[in-house]
């Protein structure tokens, strides 16, 4: 359950923080602000990131 969590805080500050990446960027450049396509990039990243961070707790040598 500690993981899914962690998953569903990381999916949400991961999409907040993107989204106001992109308007910014969108802004700068005068082009047009996507809000799905920013959310799905976001959301795909931040799960392979959680994957490999999972992947690298395998080589952890401080357990207990």
């Amino acid at each position: 359950m500690k993981k899914i969590m962690q998953l569903v805080v990381m999916l949400f500050w991961a999409i907040i923080l993107g989204q106001v990446l992109s308007f910014i960027c969108a802004s700068l450049t005068e082009s047009v602000y996507q809000p799905i396509t920013t959310t799905v990039v976001c959301a795909v990243f931040a799960v392979i990131i959680y994957v490999i961070n999972i992947g690298m707790q395998h080589f952890n040598l401080n357990k207990k």
